[in-house]
């Protein structure tokens, strides 16, 4: 039996409507041929690959509704399959066609049913290359017992947009459809550009089609040694690697996730990394020490007006549907280094959730693509920490700190940002108040400094390893011209231990608040007198106004002795 075996009822279905009782016995046929792909196909998810298809022995049961799609080697658009020696694609040896719309359409597939915690999934690799007003949707169509037909209307399942750069892996739910009798599609639509024109690129290539069945699995820590596993990308762009780019070179071991590990990324081109659902543990669970966060080490180097950003999205077990991405850090700039993050999810305690690192790439301040060598993670992990919060200041009241210079208590107002970097936010991380330099605008640039938020006296006798962790929003100029830095003293201000600086190289420009966490544990630990100093100081008059520092939620967190 060839195990790569599609199912296609000609007639039985397209031509002659089936009894349905005949059609349901077929159906469970199908559905006892257990596994349609063989023992050595390929498995790109962690699940079951109970049916595969990698287009090297031709169009099998697939076919077109509207031409356009061909099948066999890429000389366009990637060039190269992702596996094997063919693909299907949308004209292989140049660009699509204007104004052509076609669908590749699979056989017609008998999905399994599933049970417990397993989903099912399509799996697919994809090149594309699309102009603007262009794009691809994958779609299903479900097969009717009643009436005895298909469908007339195809179901559009996601989409892709824009140029994906590299071949990337994406993920699609079947869950929904288990036990049904379906046929997949991918709808290539090429219209018109914003002049009415036609506006033509290398289009959509796939690779290695594949229906998985199993629990998504989310290995933690993940460090991506062992390949994507169950993450996937929504629209091209990230890969898993050893980087050639950017830093070069992982934080541990030899491979990340990176946005084009070769070169720069895509201009124009936005893609969401997507990890598996998992469950994170229930509060009762912690101890009164534990916390639970998000922690991973990135490297980035971010053109202006492009950035990554950290998303959560959790499973509402009522409806069935995934809730919105709700941004829990932003990234600009240029890292410079790799560094650790740490993002809180002690509200997501007890739900399902997915994780994401959403990649934008727009246009600089001209409306010209700005690209850069993009945002390098590894070493993805939810460690439960055995904390506790020693000191915590939401700052809903005026903690009588020392504030210099143009540092203030206060509600922000929204003010500042004219014509470098961003406007203060208009409201604290959490409440309504911050403290920051000038709550109502700009810094002003004449020498001067540093200038200090010093927050204590702390005791912190009989703890260790003790951190401190804020929210920022901070927009200020390169570290030649003003100097942003947080500082540790143990000896009543007689000196000032470095935690961070701002090393450039260029300015940083906060959009959205952001959680940042310093390690105090080797000068701090066990210390009974210890004062944290945000400063701001201008190095040179010939340095921009920029809104400045504002900070929130500040909490001192260490292990008891």
């Amino acid at each position: 039996m060839n195990t790569r075996r599609t199912y296609r009822l000609l007639a039985g279905i397209e031509a002659v409507r089936l009894n349905r009782t005949v059609l349901l016995c077929m159906l469970l046929l199908l559905g006892a041929t257990g596994r349609w792909a063989s023992a050595d196909d390929p498995a790109g998810c962690t699940g079951q690959v109970i049916w595969h298809e990698d287009f090297e022995a031709g169009w099998g049961d697939w076919y077109p509704d509207n031409g356009v799609w061909e099948i066999g080697p890429p000389t366009y658009g990637p060039g190269a399959p992702h596996e094997g020696e063919s693909v299907a694609g949308t004209i292989l040896g140049g660009k699509y066609a204007g104004y052509q719309d076609s669908r590749l359409i699979t056989p017609a597939l008998a999905l399994p049913t599933v049970g417990g915690g397993e989903r099912l999934q399509l799996r697919f690799w994809h090149w594309f290359s699309y102009s603007s007003h262009d794009s691809g949707t994958v779609q299903i169509s479900l097969y009717d017992l009643e009436k005895g037909e298909w469908e007339k209307n195809w179901r559009n399942l996601t989409s892709v947009q824009q140029v994906s750069a590299v071949w990337s892996p994406l993920n699609v739910d079947l869950t929904e459809h288990a036990g049904k009798y379906v046929r997949i599609a991918f709808l290539h639509t090429a219209g018109r550009n914003v002049y009415g024109h036609a506006s033509e690129s290398s289009g959509w290539y796939i690779d290695e089609v594949q229906i998985c069945k199993g629990t998504p699995t989310f290995r933690n820590p993940e460090g991506y040694e062992l390949g994507w596993g169950d993450w996937y990308t929504e629209n091209g762009v990230w890969e898993v690697g050893e980087p050639n780019s950017g830093p070069f070179a992982a934080y541990r071991g030899r491979a990340v996730v990176g946005t084009v590990l070769d070169g720069g990324y895509a201009a124009y081109t936005d893609s969401r990394l997507v990890s598996p659902p998992f469950v994170l543990p229930e509060l009762p669970g912690l101890s009164p020490y534990e916390s639970l966060e998000l922690r991973f080490w990135h490297w980035f180097s971010y053109s202006s007006h492009d950035s990554g950003t950290v998303q959560i999205s959790v499973y509402n077990a009522d409806t069935g549907e995934w809730g919105r991405w709700d941004n829990r850090a932003t990234i600009t700039g240029v890292s410079g280094v790799w560094t650790p993050i740490n993002v809180p999810l002690m509200d997501c305690a007890g739900n399902r959730i997915r994780i994401a690192f959403l990649h934008t790439a727009g246009r600089n301040i001209y409306g010209h693509a700005s690209e850069s060598s993009g945002w390098y993670i590894d070493d993805v992990q939810i460690p439960v920490r055995d904390e506790v919060v020693i000191y915590d200041a939401p700052l809903g009241s005026d903690p009588g700190w020392e504030m210099q210079g143009q540092w203030q208590y206060g509600v922000p107002t929204g003010e500042g940002g004219e014509d470098h970097g961003h406007p203060d936010p208009t409201s604290g991380y959490t409440g309504a108040h911050v403290i920051g330099v000038n709550l109502d605008g700009n810094y002003a640039v004449e020498v001067a400094g540093p200038l200090a938020l010093i927050a204590g006296p702390f005791d912190l006798s009989g703890y260790k390893d003790v951190a401190v962790e804020y929210a920022r929003y901070l927009n200020t100029d390169e570290p030649d011209y003003v100097e942003a830095t947080v500082e540790v003293s143990i000896d009543n201000q007689q000196s000032w231990h470095p935690l961070w600086t701002h090393t450039g190289p260029g300015p940083i420009r906060d959009s959205a608040w952001r959680i940042m966490r310093h390690d105090l544990g080797s000068v701090a630990d066990g210390q009974s007198m210890v004062y944290v100093r945000w400063s701001h100081e201008i190095l040179d008059a010939r340095a921009f106004p920029y809104s400045g520092w504002n900070i929130d939620d500040i909490k001192l967190i260490g292990r008891p002795q």
